[in-house]
């Protein structure tokens, strides 16, 4: 989930399923990287 304003905003909050392999999460993170921004992970529960 980017922050708004997206453009401002360096922050991206990645929610990281049960079932995410390493390889997903890595790629996930790269790419949130190479975007110039950080990623803040959050934790998945029901209704979320």
């Amino acid at each position: 989930h980017f922050m708004n304003p997206v453009p401002v905003m360096k922050l991206v909050e990645v929610v990281r399923g049960i079932a995410t392999d390493e390889t997903t999460f890595k790629a996930t993170r790269d790419y949130v990287a190479r975007l110039g921004k950080s990623i803040t992970v959050a934790e998945d529960f029901p209704a979320f």
